[in-house]
């Protein structure tokens, strides 16, 4: 009978673990492929088919081709992951699909490098040729791993390749939280950024081997899930560098018409510095998203590298500076409103011009200052999170 998923205690030194999902054309011949590989050479392991929710006789087919069957009922590739990393018994876990793609008797390069000492393993298509994906899919591959290399400085050249490999020690303790498809590139990223030992080997990628199989993967869905999650997980590329461009470019439209009215443009110099109050401000707030983002991540164990490592331990004086910071500002601005006020009731003639060069600067230093200070407190309290909870574990 299939059991539950639930964490398990090594027994064996690997798992094969086949991921499966309505693939009763397929799955009994992925059994078989992996149960050849152990035995051929000799290794003390198991295969588990995690049956995620299928429909039809998968679990059956896989439980009476050799293989140990899970249930996970919630539906979803992370969650499909998860259950299989529970269940391993085995030492180091080699994971695949169930559709056939990846020839699951030939995983000599995954278990050497594993018994070499390396943390994850993951297949690289490219390097082997992916003429069974479609152009879309590849293309899309192709921009995640960019996207992966560029943000998170990744070695991984196809982020998106289901046939990885990893100490099951080591997948634990990341903790994976995505239910879905993005669950893949979460897995990267995390064994990235806890500086884990990565290494890449070829994998060819076949044709599913059940033509009437549906896929399950949706290019377009799947594709945003997985860059929004790349984009979510590195707060310095989604909102510190969008957010200094931003503010840096306000703030010139702002001081070019205060510092060169003529030069400016003459009367169009207001709407400039309309429109720079409105970059200021969003820029302000992209910035502090960022200094958010970067709390939560670290509570979360992913530390964005060298600048959380810089910023979270001076939580408390950030949010000295940014109170004391705030309060300035907020002083500042008030007392250009003020004044503002005594040039408008003093002048004979609306001179628009005039009148904002002083108020636009000055409602502007206000909505800075106070977003700064209660954002400054919004941080410390991200930032500490962590070490309280600490402190309440170890009482």
């Amino acid at each position: 009978m299939p059991e539950p998923a639930g964490p398990s205690r090594a027994r064996h030194d690997l798992t094969i673990v086949i991921l499966c999902r309505n693939e009763e054309g397929s799955i009994a011949h992925c059994v078989g492929e992996a149960r050849g590989f152990l035995d051929r050479n000799g290794i003390d392991g198991e295969v588990v088919v995690v049956d995620n929710d299928s429909r039809d006789r998968s679990a059956d087919l896989a439980q009476g081709a050799g293989a140990r069957v899970v249930v996970e009922s919630r539906p979803g590739y992370g969650n499909a992951i998860n259950a299989g990393i529970d269940a391993a018994r085995g030492r180091f876990i080699i994971l695949g699909d169930g559709d056939g793609e990846h020839d699951l008797g030939s995983l000599e390069p995954y278990y050497e490098k594993l018994r070499e000492g390396y943390d994850f393993v993951f297949g690289n298509r490219f390097a082997a040729g992916v003429a069974a994906s479609s152009r879309l899919r590849n293309a899309g591959t192709a921009v995640l791993s960019g996207v992966g290399k560029v943000l998170f400085r990744s070695p991984v050249r196809d982020f998106n390749c289901g046939l990885r490999g990893f100490k099951t020690c080591s997948a634990r303790s990341l903790a994976l939280r995505c239910p879905g498809m993005e669950a893949a590139s979460e897995m990267i990223v995390k064994a990235v950024k806890a500086d884990m030992r990565i290494a890449e080997v070829p994998v060819v990628q076949r044709h599913a081997l059940d033509p009437e199989r549906a896929s399950h993967l949706r290019v377009w869905r799947d594709g945003w899930r997985h860059l929004r999650l790349l984009l979510m997980l590195s707060p310095r590329w989604l909102y510190l560098y969008p957010g200094c461009m931003l503010f840096a470019a306000g703030a010139l439209a702002i001081l070019i018409p205060i510092l060169y009215p003529v030069e400016a443009g003459g009367s169009y110099g207001s709407y400039t510095m309309l429109f720079g109050a409105a970059f200021v401000v969003c820029g302000l707030q992209l910035i502090i998203f960022a200094l958010l983002a970067s709390a939560f991540c670290e509570n979360i164990g992913l530390s964005d590298g060298r600048w959380s490592a810089r910023l979270n331990p001076k939580s408390g004086l950030l949010l000295d500076v940014g109170v004391v910071t705030g309060i300035i500002l907020v002083l500042v601005g008030a007392a250009g409103s003020i004044w503002s006020l005594f040039v408008w009731a003093q002048m004979g003639s609306p001179n628009i011009e005039v009148r904002m060069r002083a108020a636009v600067p000055s409602v502007t230093l206000l909505i800075c200052g106070v977003e700064l200070i209660f954002s400054a407190f919004f941080y410390a309290l991200l930032a500490t999170q962590g070490t309280m909870r600490g402190s309440t574990r170890e009482r």
